[in-house]
């Protein structure tokens, strides 16, 4: 105990201890607007979805994974030629058989600031397990590359956090200032790396 005492009284370790801390504290704080954001729009593109394709109001789909709902190619995730991410019949894109994950794919695509969701950090399996880890899969979409083994809000860090209310232009509504704009509190915190 006497250890962690030297390590917190140190000036240098200390700040990074009281940051990281902050880090912590301010992701907490963040939990519950994150989770109505990703909930209400989870609802919201179900809702459209089943709406628009006059689909019945219980319809899912587990059966389609990421790779067969994004296409080949996509810019910066695979190439027609080559192509690691669609790499076997299994994973080749096609339609989805209950008509949902592929119209879940576009509004994806819709709701992304610059209209590039990550899919390598989500499981399409999951996007539509609502109460379950469905909103956080969307969630997952608008965050940086090397989330995909973060099944929750609690496992994944601040820097993903804040990315999700950056690229997510739904997560405009609630913040009284503009997401989009060269500079702001979430560009430069977003930027940020301990």
């Amino acid at each position: 105990m006497a250890e962690c005492m030297d390590i917190i009284s140190n000036r240098d370790t200390g700040n990074w201890v009281k940051a990281c801390l902050a880090l912590e504290i301010t992701k907490r704080g963040l939990r519950n607007y994150v989770f109505t954001i990703f909930n209400n729009l989870h609802q919201r593109i179900y809702s459209s979805i089943v709406l628009a394709h006059r689909l019945p109001a219980d319809v899912t789909c587990g059966d389609c994974q990421t790779e067969n709902v994004v296409p080949c190619p996509t810019q910066g995730l695979c190439k027609r030629r080559q192509c690691e991410y669609h790499s076997t019949p299994d994973k080749s894109p096609r339609p989805c058989p209950a008509q949902l994950c592929d119209a879940v794919q576009d509004e994806l695509v819709r709701y992304h600031r610059y209209q590039k969701p990550n899919w390598r950090n989500t499981k399409a399996e999951l996007w539509g397990s609502n109460p379950g880890p469905g909103p956080w899969e969307i969630a997952k979409c608008f965050m940086p590359k090397g989330y995909q083994d973060k099944p929750t809000f609690e496992a994944t860090d601040f820097h993903g956090v804040i990315w999700t209310l950056i690229n997510c232009v739904d997560c405009q509504k609630g913040l009284s200032f503009q997401v989009g704009s060269t500079s702001n509190i979430l560009s430069e915190v977003g930027l940020m790396r301990i």
